[in-house]
């Protein structure tokens, strides 16, 4: 065996399972807004550079979300 081919042998594939199921308790606890996402500001794509803007000058305290509509 060489260096290496026991990586995939190694790695419990049940693993991305509990990446799914993660997943879903992260999703769980912002729906029931026991996890507060920080968006600071929303707006359409079409105000990307203003959100851009905000985000360089450090005026946003968190994430800027873009609607793709």
């Amino acid at each position: 065996m060489e260096r290496g081919d026991d990586l995939v042998e190694d790695q419990p594939w049940p693993r991305v399972v509990r990446v799914e199921s993660e997943s879903v308790v992260l999703a769980n606890a912002v729906a029931t807004q026991r996890l507060d996402t920080h968006i600071a500001w929303r707006g359409s794509w079409d105000k990307a550079t203003e959100a851009t803007t905000a985000l360089l000058d450090r005026r946003l305290h968190g994430k800027a979300v873009l609607d793709l509509t």
